[in-house]
């Protein structure tokens, strides 16, 4: 009996540690409401999304550097969606890096965002731990496993997802993600 063949949600052959821009979106654990809560189109933190907060400051201080850029982000109750930019030199890369199982490419969309869950994950888990949670329900795994990305193709596209991640609080309501 073989086991199923998991699905890949990446695109086969594409360097994601390529210059670039993309959109990625990740979810929560069971996509649950852990990061806080929106008000009147307005998204209040709770201990767990200051946290989540800061890890994209630091990740963005940190990889700075490197050329990459988180040019816009936005934590929302159970998902977060970055538009992060790849500019490394030089413009093209004549030796394309893929992604192998436990072996990452350094600077890619997968390390980035790997590097991220854990960071989160780890100062949550130390607020658990202590029980400074404030009563902010949370489970113990934070991340469905994975994330979404979509390869910005285009000036259009870029600015139409800037505008997305800067409405979304505004538009919960009507989020595909607000299931609770």
């Amino acid at each position: 009996m073989s086991l199923p063949e998991r699905r890949h949600h990446r695109l086969k052959n594409y360097d994601y540690s390529s210059n670039g821009a993309y959109f990625i979106t990740i979810c929560s654990y069971k996509k649950l409401h852990i990061f806080g809560t929106i008000k009147d189109g307005v998204m209040h933190y709770n201990k767990y999304g200051e946290v989540a907060c800061d890890e994209i400051n630091k990740t963005n201080l940190l990889r700075n550097k490197n050329g990459i850029k988180i040019t816009n982000w936005v934590v929302m109750p159970n998902h977060i969606h970055l538009l992060i930019e790849i500019s490394h030199e030089p413009l093209f890369d004549t030796n394309p890096q893929f992604e192998k199982f436990s072996k990452p490419t350094k600077q890619s969309i997968a390390t980035i965002i790997r590097a991220y869950k854990s960071s989160v994950t780890k100062e949550i888990h130390k607020l658990l731990d202590a029980g400074n949670g404030h009563g902010a329900p949370c489970p113990y795994v934070i991340w469905q496993n994975g994330y979404y990305d979509n390869i910005i193709e285009n000036e259009s596209m870029y600015e139409k997802v800037f505008q997305y991640i800067d409405s979304n609080p505004a538009l919960w309501q009507d989020d595909c993600y607000n299931e609770l």
